[in-house]
């Protein structure tokens, strides 16, 4: 009798080893698979961090840098139209006069095919897009942080 007492608590150690071994298992892969989704997502995250800035172009003998996007306009005081953008290579958020986006026609289309309700666009805009059509720059104009 003690040792069919025996052997059915041996029994049970070793069911309750299995079960734990299975239960410590799922418990590793499980942490192992969120570990490895958030090794990937830092490693999506990071590709989109500028680790070396891009140097700014050369445009008629002046230094500009290249506009990703617009993400906001706005009309301030008494200084006209003015925007907001992302840069490629450089964190800027900054507020600049429309004028200072003359070669930036695209991004400031595309800004206001998104929200045609934002401040916006300048009236000089059909100007900078003929200049830009011609490969010219536009010059400087009182009316460039104008809206119509």
């Amino acid at each position: 009798m003690k040792e069919d007492i025996k052997k059915l608590e041996s029994h049970r150690q070793i069911r309750l080893d299995i079960r734990q071994r299975a239960i410590s298992t799922w418990v590793r892969d499980v942490l192992n698979k969120d570990t490895e989704r958030r090794k990937e997502e830092i490693r999506r995250l990071s590709k989109n961090i500028i680790h070396n800035p891009q140097p700014p172009l050369e445009v008629d003998g002046g230094t500009e840098w290249e506009v990703a996007e617009i993400i906001d306009s706005r009309l301030f005081r008494n200084k006209g139209l003015q925007y907001r953008a992302r840069w490629v290579g450089v964190e800027d958020n900054a507020w600049y006069p429309a004028g200072d986006y003359k070669n930036s026609t695209r991004a400031i289309l595309d800004f206001h095919r998104r929200y045609p309700l934002k401040p916006g666009p300048s009236v000089r805009l059909p100007y900078w897009v003929e200049a830009a059509e011609r490969d010219k720059f536009a010059v400087d104009h009182t009316d460039d942080n104008r809206t119509g």
